[in-house]
């Protein structure tokens, strides 16, 4: 709709292939599971079990503290189940304090590498147990119920379930995210947003905090934009998606005025285009007339941004910036792959 320490997780490249976008786009919604221009959620827990063959709960040997024996199995069959993980010492203290808690281990199956979850305690166990006996259901499609399941479990007490349920719903289509009865906290959500070893959900929280319908959280999405307008990361398309919903049309204003600015990177615009994209969907006919209006405004004055324009507008199948953008191909010389984006999109709208 994470970065620091998992950056290997994103798509950190200087254009977004619209390509890859087209491919992932099935609808006019803005699909955040493909996600925002720089961005791609690193998989989550549901994912990696939806693709295990067995799935085990272990603990150390009775006489071998250092190694897992599988006591358990969730999924499959837990017999020759020879986890080869030694017990860090971390873990060997958790286990310690809590005798009924386990470690969940998936594989994909009898030839693969054993994969670790997550330690099910009183707390995560049931959630675990719980997602398992879904996965036969969801692997069929399902999502509907997975994604109800995860914005209740939003609001589970644990931190640990909560940031499950974050992940989770970071890879949910904004268009149904903001269809879900989603139980918002608004001083939960901006509780992270700056906090280092949280990073990789800062999109996802500044998209809830968007739909919070809170007006205290105006100024906490106006400072994300600011903050993360000169780093060309992800989080500025979420913080600037979340400031339209919360704000409306004086968002789209304000974010124009960012959009023109002389220090803002290219990535930048494109995140900012990407969120107005996103919104210009919407049967909110002040906000995607402020949309049309001004960004029609903005490629006249900067032709440059045509090539975004046609990227984020095209990848939702928005045809009405086909008159600006072409009259800004026959004003300004683009490089190869900006001139196909553009001829792409004006073909296809028509144009």
């Amino acid at each position: 709709m994470n970065i620091a320490g998992r950056a290997a997780h994103r798509l950190w490249v200087p254009r977004f292939a619209w390509g890859a976008l087209m491919g992932c786009v099935t609808s006019a919604s803005a699909l955040l599971a493909c996600g925002f221009h720089n961005y791609a959620p690193q998989p989550t827990l549901v994912e990696r079990l939806l693709e295990a063959e067995r799935i085990v709960l272990a603990r150390p040997t009775s006489d071998d503290p250092f190694h897992f024996q599988a006591q358990k199995a969730l999924l499959g069959s837990a017999e020759n189940a020879n986890i080869p993980f030694l017990v860090d010492t971390p873990t060997r203290r958790i286990l310690m304090l809590k005798p009924n808690a386990q470690v969940v281990f998936a594989q994909q199956d009898a030839h693969a590498p054993w994969d670790r979850i997550i330690i099910a305690d009183s707390r995560t166990g049931p959630v675990t147990e719980r997602i398992v006996a879904k996965l036969a259901i969801w692997k069929q499609g399902g999502e509907a119920d997975r994604y109800a399941m995860f914005a209740e479990l939003l609001a589970h007490p644990d931190v640990r379930v909560h940031r499950l349920a974050l992940r989770e719903l970071d890879r949910v289509p904004y268009e149904v995210l903001r269809a879900l009865p989603l139980p918002l906290e608004t001083l939960r959500l901006s509780k992270g947003l700056y906090d280092p070893q949280q990073r990789d959900l800062v999109p996802i929280r500044a998209l809830l905090l968007g739909l919070a319908r809170d007006p205290a959280v105006v100024p906490i999405l106006q400072r994300g934009v600011a903050a993360f307008l000169p780093a060309d990361g992800a989080e500025l398309g979420a913080f600037a998606t979340a400031l339209i919903e919360a704000q409306g049309a004086p968002a789209v204003r304000a974010l124009m005025l960012n959009l023109a600015a002389a220090d803002v990177s290219a990535t930048g615009q494109e995140l900012i285009i990407e969120a107005l994209a996103i919104h210009a969907q919407r049967v909110d006919p002040l906000v995607t007339h402020e949309i049309y209006a001004l960004l029609g405004d903005a490629v006249t004055q900067q032709p440059t941004l045509a090539p975004a324009v046609s990227r984020q507008f095209g990848a939702r199948f928005l045809w009405g910036m086909s008159a600006v953008v072409q009259a800004a191909a026959s004003e300004q010389l683009f490089d190869a792959a900006d001139r196909d984006d553009v001829q792409r999109y004006l073909a296809l709208s028509g144009g």
